[in-house]
């Protein structure tokens, strides 16, 4: 069984020795790793639906894991009690999905430890949202698989510093001084990417051109304009 980069990632920012609920956990290969590897001392894996249900569980069978990892059916983190995991991690879904997760446990998610949240989408919305209801943002990761990018972030119960709004849309990241360097090549990556972005967004706008465009056009080169900024200050530090 071998994991995908982005499952690497989350895998190693999981504390050795913790508790883990992998929430929408598909085929379970994350909590399969993390225990084959015995990286925690304890893992579930939930989903809503039985396709994945089943799924997890033919390969735990696999694994010969099914006596040490338990699967659980249910929506978001309905499936957990409190004080039975130390970390849940909700990836590979929309993010006003896990946004809607999070509304409807946020007390239970803020008795975590931490949470590691990997949404496909919305990210700028949900960082918004997480900011605005009691959580801190305190590490992000990008990952690259093929041509996509991945937005990695890990949050707990706290307050996050809004220094500047472009950091909804590229994320909340230690000083780059204390960035490994493998982290920092990715977040520039991460940057190039996002301007590439928007480089395409204004062309076609311009190219398009329709009523409100003007406003649209506007904001996007504003954003454009921000990011070619923070990249700009990453390369002089």
């Amino acid at each position: 069984m071998k994991l995908t980069p982005r499952l690497i990632a989350i895998a190693k920012m999981i504390p050795e020795g913790s508790r883990v609920g992998d929430v929408g956990s598909d085929h379970g290969y994350l909590v399969a790793h993390l225990v084959t590897h015995h990286l925690v001392s304890k893992a579930i894996a939930s989903d809503i639906s039985q396709g994945p249900i089943d799924n997890a569980i033919s390969t735990l069978k696999e694994e010969k894991l099914e006596d040490q990892i338990e699967v659980r059916f249910g929506g978001g983190l309905d499936p957990y009690t409190r004080g039975e995991i130390d970390i849940a991690v909700i990836a590979g879904m929309g993010g006003m999905l896990i946004r809607d997760i999070l509304i409807d446990r946020t007390d239970f998610a803020k008795q975590l430890d931490f949470l590691i949240l990997q949404p496909m989408t919305q990210q700028p919305e949900l960082r918004r949202w997480l900011l605005e209801n009691g959580f801190e943002i305190f590490n992000e990761l990008n990952i690259r698989e093929g041509s996509k990018y991945y937005e990695i972030f890990c949050i707990r119960k706290g307050v996050t510093t809004l220094v500047d709004p472009i950091q909804y849309e590229i994320g909340f990241r230690k000083p780059v001084s204390e960035m490994k360097t493998a982290s920092l090549k990715a977040y520039i990556e991460f940057l190039h990417h996002k301007i590439k972005k928007y480089e395409k967004i204004k062309k076609e706008i311009e190219h398009r051109g329709s009523d409100g465009s003007a406003q649209t056009l506007q904001q996007v080169s504003h954003k454009l304009q921000k990011i070619e900024e923070v990249l700009r200050d990453v390369h002089q530090r």
